[in-house]
């Protein structure tokens, strides 16, 4: 689990948050699956899930790994990034414009339903969920999604420690 921003609207649509980004199970010592799972409000009250992945990535364990996720209003289209290299696209209809009024919080190394208090409404701490137990540095948000040159760029910058 990497990073989470809350959801706090009450009833069915609040268990996930509105964006997270996390390994789920099925990795192997050599593999892991990545997710990413987005929610809009969308202007309906019950809003729109939108899940990236099922991408199995190599060697994601005891090392420096970079996992960049872009997402453009203009085309309801997520890009997910690992290590530079486009992991998976999805264009989901009905979810642009972006909406994230019931977002308040962020959390970093899980889940929205794994801290103390749950920060959802929906539930409170899932047993199967993890923690990140390793580090995690330079988590960015722009407000534009970046390019692919753009991310080779960044991701070149910061393998190399810069």
């Amino acid at each position: 689990m990497f990073f989470d921003i809350d959801n706090d609207q009450s009833g069915g649509p609040g268990f996930w948050g509105s964006l997270a980004i996390f390994f789920d199970n099925g990795g192997s010592a050599t593999t892991g699956v990545l997710k990413v799972h987005a929610f809009s409000i969308t202007g309906s009250p019950s809003g729109k899930d939108a899940w990236e992945g099922g991408y199995t990535v190599a060697n994601p364990w005891n090392t420096w790994i970079n996992i960049m996720v872009t997402y453009s209003d203009a085309t309801s289209t997520v890009n997910v990034y690992y290590n530079s290299g486009l992991a998976g696209t999805n264009t989901v209809n009905g979810f642009a414009p972006l909406d994230w009024s019931k977002a308040k919080k962020m959390v970093f190394g899980t889940l929205q339903f794994q801290t103390t208090p749950s920060l959802t409404a929906n539930t409170g701490s899932q047993p199967w969920a993890g923690y990140l137990t390793g580090a995690m540095d330079q988590v960015r948000i722009y407000n534009k999604a970046l390019s692919a040159s753009e991310i080779r760029g960044l991701y070149g910058l910061e393998k190399a420690g810069r």
